[in-house]
């Protein structure tokens, strides 16, 4: 037998062992997508300037609703409320304190208007290549994503109502191998009040609330992705809210662009 023969079936074994492996053959095509892990957190690349986590912080699977944690904090605690038995980590709101009213950081005199890692419940949890997304992140994601409102069964296998998002263009397929994220919707706490599961979805960021025009500025607030059921897709946005609420958390990461 030639040298050429030899190498031609030689080539031809290897194809054929490719395929076999791949699952090469017409009606099942390939797949190259894989899953993303970073620092062994799952991460989905929704085309966008970071990675989002593919579940929430304190919960087993995508699907769980996770911890609730007032802003700046990084801990679950029984009361969310500004006074005392829930007293917020930063102090005690109030209005008649000038120019910071009574929050001993993230106010006016500090200037510090972004979550530093030690405040940060993602990096506290994940570590610090992991963090809470900005107010600019969380619109990026509103703004070139498509959302579906839907449920999904969690770890103990009760129905989970949110909004499964995917890329721009993309339909989610729960089929097919793709890159999603799926919020669901966690409700959140006033006080001792869990309200809204199942229905209503807030997500804080890393972004302390700025100054309104003609109204002042209003230190006591940070921004929070706001959502609803499918019935009122166009209240999915960006707000501000008092810090001592029990939001959800959502971390990002850097992009990694082979």
């Amino acid at each position: 037998m030639s040298i050429t023969m030899k190498k031609i079936i030689y080539l031809a074994s290897a194809a054929l062992a490719f395929c076999m492996v791949t699952s090469c053959h017409k009606d099942q095509p390939y797949k190259s997508w894989h899953p993303t892990y970073i620092s062994e957190h799952e991460a989905a690349d929704l085309g966008l300037s970071v990675f989002w986590a593919k579940c929430n912080i304190g919960a087993e699977c995508e699907t769980d609703f996770g911890s609730l944690f007032a802003w700046g904090e990084t801990s679950e605690k029984e009361n969310y409320s500004w006074g005392k038995p829930g007293e917020y980590k930063f102090g005690v709101y109030n209005d008649e304190e000038e120019p910071d009213f009574g929050l001993s950081k993230y106010n006016v005199t500090d200037g510090l208007s972004t979550l530093q890692p030690e405040d940060d419940a993602v990096s506290a949890a994940w570590g610090r290549v992991w963090r809470t997304p900005t107010a600019d992140e969380i619109n990026e994601l509103i703004y070139n994503c498509n959302w579906e409102w839907i449920s999904m069964k969690d770890s103990k296998g009760n129905e989970i109502f949110g909004y499964v998002i995917t890329r721009k263009g993309v339909t989610f397929d729960p089929s097919e191998e793709q890159d999603y994220i799926f919020l669901p919707a966690a409700g959140a706490i006033n006080g001792t009040e869990k309200l809204y599961q199942n229905v209503y979805g807030a997500y804080w960021s890393s972004s302390r609330a700025g100054s309104v025009p003609k109204f002042g500025t209003f230190p006591q607030f940070a921004k929070y992705l706001d959502f609803l059921s499918d019935d009122w897709r166009e209240a999915i946005q960006l707000m501000q809210v008092d810090r001592n609420l029990g939001f959800s958390v959502r971390g990002v990461t850097a992009r990694i662009d082979n």
